[in-house]
């Protein structure tokens, strides 16, 4: 292969070679423009994900001067995190303080919650309290029950916005009926998913202290 022939080939190489980067940069593009018309058109019918995006659902102490948990050691300075567990003595009333954190900017609709187990033994909630509020002077418009299984409900008249990284508090009432480990079933819904984030956390109920129950109550 002479020199003008060694020429010819790589200019032809080159060619093939760009050729190729702006097919692959245009395939790129399109799927970019696909996916965001895709993503506009689910943002404008309600829908953007398939499932609510929720994640770090937990157990939560307040502070003390937020609000004082009967039975609970608090902190006066933070919030402690408790993780996915809790112990609480059987047939007193204790306040369960949860919180999740809103992973993406979602419209929260309503959320469940519910104890699974038999409906003698299981906890049974009582109802919800005004986690954080001091004072109330307008009610944010939502709907609150008790249905006949015994799990509590809240479901928002209005949109509730909750922006990406935001965390969501609620706080139940609850009496511990029977000794033993019981499942907190969370259940959250929004109006960007067709199927609701669900999430467990764990409840004992204990009629001696245990480890955990002698480093957290009071």
């Amino acid at each position: 292969m002479d020199f003008t022939e060694l020429i010819d080939f790589v200019g032809l190489n080159i060619v093939d070679i760009l050729t190729t980067i702006l097919l692959l940069v245009a395939i790129l593009t399109l799927g970019i423009v696909g996916w965001q018309t895709l993503l506009t058109s689910k943002q404008i019918r309600g829908e953007v994900y398939r499932k609510a995006r929720v994640k770090r659902l937990q157990f939560l102490l307040p502070a003390k001067p937020q609000r004082e948990i009967e039975g609970f050691k608090q902190k006066d300075e933070e919030s402690i995190s408790l993780g996915k567990y809790i112990a609480i003595p059987v047939g007193l009333e204790r306040e369960l303080h949860i919180c999740w954190e809103m992973t993406q900017t979602q419209t929260l609709r309503g959320y469940r919650v519910r104890f699974e187990g038999n409906y003698q033994s299981k906890p049974e909630i009582l109802g919800m309290e005004r986690a954080f509020k001091k004072r109330i002077f307008q009610e944010y418009g939502s709907e609150e029950y008790i249905d006949w299984n015994g799990d509590f409900h809240r479901e928002y008249a209005r949109q509730l916005r909750c922006p990406k990284g935001s965390y969501h508090y609620t706080a139940v009432k609850v009496r511990g009926m029977a000794e033993g480990k019981y499942s907190l079933h969370i259940r959250v819904r929004v109006d960007e998913a067709p199927n609701p984030f669900e999430g467990r956390l764990t409840v004992d109920c204990l009629s001696e202290p245990n480890d955990w129950a002698e480093q957290h109550w009071r």
